[in-house]
């Protein structure tokens, strides 16, 4: 596990009332483990981060499902709880979905192996929450948000385009993630991911990710902006993100007055490797700056093994952080038109044809996929609720499909879907049934649910009006049951989500 990523102990004085300027910024920092839970101990608190039993961290682009898939490394996330952290006190940490082009930090219990592991913890790391500013979108693809520069990624090569899930219009709440490179007035946040933040989600709080540049002992500069803050000392080169209310950025000014900064501390736990992915911001030797971070590349294995590493690549790196340097033993390239930058499988719903025979697109795992005739590769019979495997390429209008497999069956632990009528719930044991109708045929699932990792969408789970018999949901996890078997079982349920 990453000291960068793990447990958050507090730093400075804070109160959970909204502050003035006058008053002091929470500031914490991800500290050693063990220190870092009996410091928050010691308060009378509770941990805040990843836990100490991981054996590495994962910062890096979410490019796929099934598993999670980061920067090409498959997590199984079926035990996984998902979080991220809201509010401008930054005092709010929810349960969540990962999204597609999101960055996430993923904490992962025994080794990895073959790029493959198992997740324990996943968390949501939104780059930027703030609205778009005067100007919109330029003709080059970028805009302002937070006095920062953010760039819509066209399809390239040198990585994967931007998924525009909402175009940003000047004065919309967009939530960005992003990579970083350059520094100052020349600081660029290439987006991953770009989505309108609305109503149910919060709209009460601004947040920016960077590394930190010319700090003193009330502010220090992230880009073009100034944070001005009060409390525990932050210093210049630290890696932080600020949390603020929707009135504290002054567009004019480009300043922001922070409510709660969290510093993360750039060291590794001895014996256990991290992974980084991002941005190659610029090469000096064998020192790269992948997302403002300097990585040491001179002893890394490269794939492929002719790579020289150009500023404006996307790659993953692992190694481990010494002296605040990621010391790199393997460094893999991800170029943006591979076939498989993007994975889904799942259960497909919202099929489109065009005649009664034609595939142009559908739904996995609320992601919208393209076919196109000709271009995309298909096999199996595809009808709304067979269980799909998509290999895609991100483009700039979406998801576009390269091969797409339709199964004949489900998959035993793949995470799939069911969309139906919630019938028999037990508030005690967690458990009902959904039920649903395919071909004209009635299938049940038993569900059983976890308050603790099932994250409920748009329903309140301790709501009687709202979590109840004879509502439409779809429920998503991985499948417990032999396919095929009546009832199916979903025992580890990742989602419930209320339809419409």
């Amino acid at each position: 596990m990453s000291d960068r990523h793990g447990p958050e102990f507090l730093a400075g004085v804070t109160t959970p009332a909204r502050r003035s300027l006058a008053s002091p910024t929470r500031v914490w920092q991800l500290g050693l483990a063990a220190l870092a839970l009996s410091i928050v101990a010691a308060c009378g608190g509770g941990g805040d981060g990843v836990g100490s039993n991981g054996t590495g961290v994962s910062s890096g682009t979410v490019y796929g499902f099934g598993s999670v898939i980061v920067d090409g490394i498959r997590f199984d996330d079926s035990d996984a709880k998902v979080e991220v952290l809201e509010g401008e006190n930054a005092d709010s940490r929810i349960l969540t979905e990962v999204k597609l082009g999101q960055r996430t930090l993923v904490e992962a219990t025994g080794a990895v192996v073959d790029d493959a592991g198992k997740a324990e913890r996943i968390e949501v790391e939104p780059t930027l929450i703030g609205v778009v500013e005067t100007g919109g979108v330029d003709g080059s693809g970028q805009f302002k948000v937070l006095g920062q520069t953010v760039q819509i990624v066209p399809a390239s090569t040198a990585q994967p385009a931007t998924l525009l899930v909402d175009t940003p219009a000047v004065g919309d709440l967009v939530e960005v993630h992003a990579t970083r490179s350059g520094t100052g007035t020349n600081l660029v946040y290439q987006a991953s991911r770009i989505e309108r933040r609305v109503a149910p989600a919060r709209t009460d709080f601004l947040r920016l990710t960077g590394i930190t540049e010319a700090a003193t002992g009330s502010t220090f500069r992230i880009g073009a902006t100034t944070v001005n803050y009060t409390g525990s000392t932050v210093g210049t080169g630290q890696l932080v993100t600020v949390f603020a209310g929707s009135a504290d950025y002054n567009a004019t000014t480009r300043t922001l007055t922070a409510q709660a900064v969290r510093v993360r501390a750039l060291a590794s736990t001895a014996g256990r490797d991290d992974y980084e992915g991002g941005v190659i911001g610029s090469v000096s030797g064998n020192v790269l700056v992948i997302d403002g971070v300097q990585v040491n590349i001179a002893s890394a294995a490269k794939n492929p093994s002719d790579y020289a590493p150009v500023a404006g690549d996307y790659v993953r790196v692992r190694g481990q952080f010494q002296s605040g340097v990621f010391v790199a033993t393997e460094l893999k390239r991800r170029r943006g038109d591979d076939v498989d930058t993007s994975e889904l499988s799942g259960t497909l719903s919202g099929l489109q044809l065009t005649g009664t025979t034609t595939v142009t697109g559908f739904k996995v795992r609320d992601t919208a996929v393209s076919v196109v005739t000709g271009t995309t590769d298909l096999s199996g019979t595809c009808v709304d609720g067979t269980f799909v495997e998509v290999k895609s390429r991100i483009t700039p209008t979406g998801i576009q499909a390269t091969r797409v497999e339709c199964k004949a069956a489900e998959v035993l632990g793949a995470v799939v879907e069911r969309k139906g009528y919630v019938k028999n719930l037990n508030r005690t044991t967690r458990t009902f049934d959904v039920v649903s109708t395919l071909g004209g045929t009635d299938l049940v699932a038993r569900v059983t649910y976890q308050p603790a990792t099932t994250f409920f969408r748009l329903i309140t789970e301790s709501d009687v009006t709202s979590w109840r018999d004879d509502i439409l949901v779809e429920v998503e996890g991985p499948l417990a049951s032999t396919p095929g078997a009546v009832p199916a079982a979903f025992l580890k349920t990742q989602k419930i989500k209320l339809e419409n």
